[in-house]
């Protein structure tokens, strides 16, 4: 009996090793070390999970039904650059779930020189006509406000994995947080960037970030990685939105924007292990020139990375 005892405590002993080494080999590096945060990305595919979700308050402090906007994204790595592949893209709106078979299968090359500024007013290489016209599994038209999140989620996705994760090429990034406890102002602080979308919302629709700062909080483990963990904050931002849902009429959208949150850097092959934003956004409406609403918007986005397996699992659940 006491044989078997010992043989249990060191199956027990190894089951805990097993959970504390990813933490151990984290903390084996002095908290006082220096990182190379600007490292260059290991040259092998990952895959990702991503969840956004928006809730919408009325003025009353009443909740509208919430939207989720699930993505599942292939990013391949090539002698040109990075190819992302939209596996699958889903809507869920309090519990209905709808899927946009216009992109599955659809890729780009993700292109960090694009900003909006271009003729095309393409960003990181999102080409706008791939989001006109779209319609869900049910052959519904996607309407315009939808048809704009489900865009912009590809934007939200670059703008954490990319812009905060990657070094900067134009001034201070990732690469400039050294130790745990740094503080740099990013090079996008104070950009403006168009929101401008093809069909959805005019030129000159903007949005203007406040003072960015990336700030390395510490270190931490995710799926057995040690992973660096970077917080970001949009400080004030804020947006002007032009649209002309039918000729004559003019709806402008003017509001404020604070966006912030975490980023986990993995150590070794430098991808994004995880990632999450909180947003809060207060939006005043006009229509030719009346008031005609305000809203107050609360959004969430998750990021995960997962392995090739269990993302062809998640694109064959409901």
């Amino acid at each position: 009996m006491q044989g078997r005892a010992w043989a249990g405590f060191g199956a027990v002993t190894a089951m805990l090793y097993a959970t504390i080494a990813p933490w151990a080999a984290a903390e084996s590096t002095s908290l006082d070390a220096e990182f190379d945060l600007g490292a260059a990305r290991a040259a092998t595919p990952h895959f990702y999970e991503m969840r956004t979700t928006s809730i919408t308050y009325e003025q009353d402090g009443a909740r509208k039904p919430h939207q989720e906007l699930r993505l599942l994204l292939q990013c391949v790595p090539g002698d040109e650059g990075v190819e992302y592949t939209c596996v699958r893209m889903t809507v869920r709106t309090d519990g209905d779930a709808s899927e946009i078979p216009d992109l599955a299968g659809w890729s780009y090359e993700f292109r960090p020189d694009q900003t909006g500024s271009n003729a095309t007013g393409d960003m990181f290489g999102i080409h706008h006509g791939k989001f006109q016209g779209l319609v869900d599994a049910s052959g519904q038209a996607v309407d315009p406000a939808l048809s704009y999140a489900v865009y912009n989620a590809f934007v939200d996705f670059h703008a954490m994995c990319n812009v905060f994760a990657e070094p900067a090429d134009d001034g201070a990034g990732i690469q400039d947080l050294k130790r745990v406890g740094d503080t740099i102002v990013h090079a996008a602080a104070s950009s403006e960037g168009t929101v401008h979308l093809e069909g959805v919302t005019e030129s000159g629709s903007a949005f203007r970030n406040g003072e960015i700062t990336l700030t390395f909080k510490g270190l931490g483990v995710v799926d057995g990685a040690p992973c660096a963990i970077v917080a970001y904050d949009s400080g004030d931002s804020s947006f002007v939105m032009t649209m002309e849902p039918v000729p004559g009429m003019s709806i402008n959208a003017v509001g404020s924007s604070h966006y912030f949150g975490d980023i986990y850097v993995d150590l070794e092959s430098m991808w994004v292990a995880k990632a999450a934003l909180s947003e809060f956004v207060v939006t005043d409406v006009t229509m030719d020139g009346q008031p005609l609403t305000n809203t107050v918007i609360e959004r969430t986005i998750s990021i995960q990375a997962v392995t090739e397996h269990a993302l062809e699992e998640l694109a064959r659940a409901d």
